[in-house]
């Protein structure tokens, strides 16, 4: 699995081998994963970059677009009281994942 950002809890509740792009891992050896989601909500340059990467392995390869039925929020619920809305986000763009086909 490769994802832009968000990696460390599913490294950590997950038996799977994920690749993330803050945590300093090649991207390169995630080429071919099973699974890809990108985040979009980072502006940090190298979330872009992580993007166009996976973006490009995503071309690549043979995938489908699964959309979630969950808001894609930066950070997802905060303990930031302020930025905690007690309720699931309607406005806000889906959770898109990306399963390769077999």
């Amino acid at each position: 699995m490769a994802i832009v950002y968000e990696d460390l809890p599913l490294k950590f509740y997950t038996h799977l081998r994920v690749f993330g792009g803050l945590t300093g891992d090649d991207l390169e050896a995630a080429r071919g994963a099973e699974w890809i989601i990108l985040r979009y909500d980072n502006p940090a340059p190298v979330c872009r970059s992580n993007r166009e990467t996976l973006r490009r392995f995503l071309a690549e390869g043979d995938y489908a677009r699964i959309v979630l039925d969950a808001p894609e929020l930066p950070f997802e619920n905060r303990e930031d009281v302020r930025l905690h809305h007690f309720r699931t986000v309607e406005a806000a763009r889906r959770v898109e994942i990306w399963g390769r086909r077999r």
